[in-house]
């Protein structure tokens, strides 16, 4: 009021103001606009269900309304405070594409309208949006399975204002505390707000609080009239309860003074000194937008009976069994509890051996890996190669897959295993091969797959599977004579061989072994065999004999 009156005398006015002058009021005196180019845009958030604030550069529509204050009396001038090549949208997004929309979805079921789909929007509703609002009014109690308004719904629906504040109105209809209802509905719908967090305080100095406790009262009163009740209030106590039933999904519990878990699995924080961060359960009524450790603006304290009131499900004993992770083991009690909170656990003394199984498959795949030992891993390899090579019947062994078959293959093997620490001490790869694998797979594998191949010298050298293609690292001169490479998976794939000199470091690389006796194996004879003059470097490899010992060992080459 004071702004829009115009000025008494000569000295000039400084107005701070919000979006609100890009509206048509007229401010008097005004010849200069200052703007900063930003805005804060409310934003719902349909994962967390909270709105936030943004912060973001102004749209050009906006910026043009700015700039029009300053001449709706007179010429004046406009300050943009951002370079003035920088471009900006031409008008903020429709506000149906960042709003709440469970009033939206409210009013829909009021008509019959279940498929929002069906109606011709100018600016299509977001999917996630809706079905966020859909889910809060099941929360609420006002839907059915359809999405149509069960009993409750329908007479929420003779309330003029959000869905969560009409439950709120119907509830305390039920209750005879309507006019407690109307002073809270009243100061949700106007903001009001206030310095104090606890609104129950707030409730009790409702009528010392100044200009914001007018406005207040002159809102509830709108209320009452439309309620048909006084406003005078008995008794405050059930305003916990009332918010509770309004925002059940903000109901918390207390993990630590100033520190509470939602139901829904977010945190909230407030000053830990503050009375009202003691309470077991609170309702945070008004938080900000992040979903995990979200700042407390104003809440009440709910008492603890009103939870087995309001929801009756928070009686019924419920068994877990989960995995403890601080002691490596799984753990088993019977719990109640109200979505992600729990309201009270005790222990359950003997689990049951199915239930620890379940337990430490559910470990297995949180931690989201199996630890397989050096020769386990080799046993893979050699699984992946054939699969890739022959497909099936031969089993996808792949990380993902075998996390998401415990059941088949590593389960008939957890009797009496208790701990994540020994499923890790299992022979897992011998588990895999014996439930996987029949008989004739078995064979197969051996035959295809083998885990050695025997050389010129008479060794059997041990195969590779590690990488993605077989390799035999085998000294030099244990190849004498061989000229064909070694092929594995019926002649399908060959063995990469490692040559390596007699102090076991790899020389050459080759898929063609008749290729490097020609051409490249003299090359390395000249390299090596000043270094290594107690081997053998016949000058033809093909008719030498092949050994793995030194020449004194195995007597002169041919």
């Amino acid at each position: 009021q004071s702004v829009l009156r115009p000025p008494v005398d000569a000295r000039r006015r400084v107005i701070l103001s919000t979006a609100i002058a890009e509206s048509s009021l007229t401010v008097p005196g005004v010849r200069i606009v200052i703007d900063a180019g930003r805005e804060r845009v409310p934003v719902f958030q349909p994962r967390s269900g909270l709105t936030r604030l943004d912060t973001r550069p102004v749209n050009r529509a906006s910026a043009d309304q700015r700039r029009g204050r300053a001449g709706r009396e007179a010429e004046g001038f406009c300050y943009r405070l951002w370079a003035e090549e920088q471009l900006l949208v031409a008008h903020r997004e429709p506000e149906i594409l960042q709003a709440d929309l469970s009033g939206l979805v409210f009013e829909l079921a009021r008509w019959g309208t279940t498929d929002p789909a069906a109606l011709p929007w100018v600016t299509p509703p977001p999917p996630a949006a809706l079905g966020s609002g859909r889910d809060l009014l099941r929360r609420l109690g006002l839907l059915r399975d359809d999405g149509t308004l069960n009993r409750v719904g329908h007479r929420a629906a003779r309330w003029p204002t959000h869905p969560r504040l009409a439950v709120l109105l119907e509830h305390a209809a039920r209750q005879d505390c309507l006019p407690l209802a109307c002073w809270l509905v009243a100061w949700l719908e106007e903001s009001i707000g206030g310095e104090d967090p606890d609104i129950g305080r707030l409730l009790e100095q409702r009528h010392s609080a100044g200009g914001s406790g007018a406005r207040w009262r002159r809102m509830a009163q709108q209320w009452a009239r439309r309620a048909g009740c006084p406003l005078e209030i008995e008794d405050l106590s059930p305003a916990g309860e009332l918010l509770a039933v309004a925002y059940p999904d903000r109901i918390a519990q207390r993990l630590e003074a100033g520190r509470f878990k939602l139901m829904t699995g977010g945190q909230v924080q407030m000053p830990a000194a503050h009375p009202l961060g003691r309470p077991d359960y609170l309702v945070a009524v008004e938080v900000d937008g992040r979903a995990s450790g979200a700042r407390l603006f104003h809440g009440i304290a709910l008492p603890a009976e009103c939870l087995a009131r309001l929801f009756p499900a928070t009686q019924e004993w419920i068994e877990r069994i989960g995995w403890d992770e601080g002691t490596g083991r799984v753990f088993g009690e019977q719990v109640r509890q109200l979505g992600e909170l729990i309201l009270e656990r005790r222990p359950i003394a003997r689990l049951p051996a199915d239930a620890v199984q379940r337990g430490l498959l559910q470990a297995l795949r949180q931690r989201g890996e199996l630890r397989w030992s050096d020769t386990d891993q080799q046993l893979l390899g050699r699984l992946r190669l054939l699969r890739r090579v022959f497909g099936d019947p031969w089993p996808d062994v792949s990380q993902t897959a075998l996390l998401e078959s415990l059941e088949q293959w590593l389960a008939p093997w957890l009797d009496g295993v208790r701990s994540l620490d020994a499923v890790d001490r299992l022979p897992l790869g011998r588990h895999l091969h014996d439930t996987l694998l029949d008989w004739p797979l078995q064979q197969a594998l051996a035959r295809e797959a083998p885990t050695h191949l025997t050389v010129p010298s008479g060794s059997r050298i041990r195969i590779d599977y590690g990488s993605e293609e077989p390799v035999l690292a085998v000294k030099l001169q244990a190849l004498f004579g061989q000229t064909e490479t070694p092929r594995i998976a019926g002649g399908r794939v060959p063995v990469l061989i490692h040559l390596l000199s007699p102090a076991g470091r790899p020389v050459q690389v080759t898929r063609d072994l008749a290729s490097f006796w020609t051409n490249t194996y003299f090359d390395v004879r000249r390299d090596l065999k000043g270094r290594y003059p107690k081997h053998p470097w016949p000058d033809d490899p093909l008719t030498a004999v092949a050994t793995h010992r030194t020449t004194r060992r195995s007597g002169s080459p041919r």
